[in-house]
């Protein structure tokens, strides 16, 4: 093999792993279905498909958030668990979740042992 096909070789490989990095960054973390469906309902950010990509909207305020592309799962998440700090509670094997103003609006049984901890990892809950 010559110089100029190695190069070539190593630049194809190259651009290959830095695809595959940004692909694996972006990912968003992994959720339990049940109960992140759930609390889905209550949580105030929506995407919103837009001409040049998306948007996370705040529903009570009408807010638009556009991140980069490559940013946008995680941004959510983040979003996401700023709220799931401040409107969930787990009591004994129970999710509350919490209106603005501390009142309880919905209550939803934990069934799993990974759900709590899922709960306590992902909005950095403390159980009780």
């Amino acid at each position: 093999m010559s110089t100029k096909n190695l190069i070539f070789l190593s630049l194809i490989a190259g651009f290959i792993l830095l695809g595959i990095n940004a692909l694996v960054e972006s990912k968003p973390q992994p959720k339990s279905e049940r109960i992140y469906n759930a609390i889905k309902p209550y949580i105030p950010y929506r995407l919103d498909k837009t001409l040049t990509g998306y948007a996370i909207i705040s529903t009570k305020t009408q807010a638009k958030e556009k991140p980069p592309a490559s940013q946008l799962w995680k941004r959510l998440d983040q979003l996401e668990q700023i709220w799931g700090e401040q409107h969930l509670k787990i009591e004994n094997n129970v999710l509350i979740v919490l209106d603005d103003h501390n009142q309880t609006i919905a209550t939803i049984p934990i069934k799993a042992m990974t759900e709590r901890q899922w709960l306590i990892s992902f909005f950095g809950l403390s159980a009780q």
